[in-house]
């Protein structure tokens, strides 16, 4: 507050527009005004006063008068705001990727090969894209996609894939039957009154049912192993010369096997794979049974359960994929190592499939396989089988070859928590035989295949 001492002056506070001017300060050595300069100071700061007042109540720019009033009622109202956009997935900008700017990135690739480590797992490549950082297009060409109902092998043919996604399981059954009806020499029908003419005892039928329960890992894209434990069902029918029927069965384990398969060249949905696998003599080829004679009990050699020597299990795989088919082809081979401890060896095998698959929908796919089959005699023999009592105890009278063709079709679960699960059956008969007989001949044979893959 200003306050003139004496005169009696007004308050002003802070604010106010206008500044009162006061008079110089009087010193005790001026002379005292008079009375009527009191009066004139006292007149001017009172019309002072009264203008600052009139200042405060003078209308502002923003009061308006009728004619203003009248002037903006007849301004229309803005239009509405546009209705908010329906965004497609197309041009949503909420959905578009963002991408980082091209050039040369330092990438790490999954890991490959069989026992891999961090050197020389990174790497710089030019990025332009996130699909440039996909493993499949970082490292190699777009895998076979074992998701679709065409992307295995039909339920007949093993070690036809690797898991290429690193870090997969699969689990697997598979079931095989094969029937066998009547007697063959080379590539012409026998009948069993010729065999009995130089056996006493001939086989008539013989059924072969395996039960293989299957597990795989792959720890890379490039390397899968696979174990399997097979369980054999084997029986015989026979006859003798009077006409008496004899029967002939066993069930046990077989052989364990441990496969491994490696990827040798990979292309444009294409591989290359070598298969590299061990089988131990695990089951039971020693087993006894009441026929053919009680006299003769030592099962005879297509009825053991083992063949009691290691067996390497050399092959290499072919397979290739589009759209909507997948094929292959294949060559295993089974080479036996030493003698077994009652005096033999089977005869080596060779075992080739060549393979078509037509995709229908995302679920199901139809299948078309050759498989050729080609086997040796026994080396060595057991000297306790009689081999002039019945066929099947000659060593010189096992090898043989075979073509079959089998159709069949395949289901998998697309999508949800049982994705890759799948079911495949598979059936087929002999087009050609040709064995060193008399030999029971094959009919026809079955597969079916259950397995998951997570």
């Amino acid at each position: 507050m200003f306050l003139v001492a004496g005169m009696g002056l007004p308050k002003l506070g802070f604010g106010q527009e206008s500044i009162l001017q006061l008079p110089p300060a009087v010193h005790d050595s001026q002379p005292a005004p008079s009375a009527q300069t009191r009066t004139n100071i006292r007149r001017r700061q009172v019309m002072q006063a009264q203008a600052v007042e009139k200042y405060k109540l003078a209308p502002t720019g923003n009061d308006q008068s009728p004619a203003d009033d009248q002037e903006l009622a007849e301004i229309e109202a803005p239009a509405d705001d546009p209705a908010w956009p329906n965004w497609s997935a197309a041009n949503d900008p909420a959905r578009q990727p963002i991408f980082a700017p091209g050039g040369l990135y330092d990438l790490v690739r999954p890991p490959d090969g069989i026992s891999p480590d961090e050197e020389g797992q990174e790497y710089e490549r030019a990025v332009a894209s996130e699909a440039d950082l996909f493993y499949h297009q970082a490292t190699c060409l777009p895998p076979i996609d074992l998701l679709r109902p065409d992307g295995m092998a039909p339920a007949g043919v093993f070690g036809d894939h690797t898991l290429n996604t690193g870090g997969r399981i699969l689990l697997s059954h598979r079931f095989n039957n094969q029937a066998f009806d009547g007697m063959r020499d080379g590539t012409h029908s026998v009948s069993t009154a010729s065999v009995l003419g130089a056996f006493p005892i001939a086989p008539t039928s013989m059924t072969s049912q395996t039960h293989y329960f299957l597990f795989e890992y792959g720890p890379t894209d490039d390397f899968t192993f696979q174990f399997i434990m097979p369980i054999v069902l084997f029986k015989i029918d026979y006859v003798d010369r009077l006409g008496n029927r004899l029967i002939t069965d066993t069930t046990d384990l077989y052989d364990l096997q441990f496969n491994t398969m490696y990827v040798l060249y990979r292309g444009e949905q294409q591989q290359v794979h070598l298969n590299m696998g061990l089988r131990t003599p695990n089951g039971v080829f020693d087993g006894l049974g009441m026929f053919p004679t009680p006299t003769s009990p030592n099962l005879t050699y297509p009825m053991r359960t083992s063949d009691g020597t290691f067996d390497l299990l050399p092959g290499l795989t072919y397979r290739g994929q589009s759209n909507n088919w997948t094929w292959g082809a294949q060559g295993l081979g089974t080479v036996r190592l030493g003698i077994n401890r009652y005096g033999y060896r089977l005869g080596d095998e060779g075992n080739f499939n060549g393979w078509a698959s037509r995709r229908l929908t995302d679920w199901v796919s139809v299948s078309t396989r050759l498989n050729g089959q080609v086997w040796g005699d026994i080396l060595g023999a057991d000297q306790r089988l009689n081999p002039n009592l019945v066929p099947t105890n000659r060593t010189n009278l096992q090898a043989g070859q075979r073509l079959n063709v089998l159709f069949g079709l395949n289901f998998v679960i697309p999508a949800g928590l049982l994705q890759g699960q799948r079911f495949g059956i598979e059936g087929g008969l002999p087009v050609y035989q040709n064995l060193s007989g008399p030999q029971l001949q094959q009919t026809y044979q079955l597969w079916t295949n259950l397995s998951i893959t997570f």
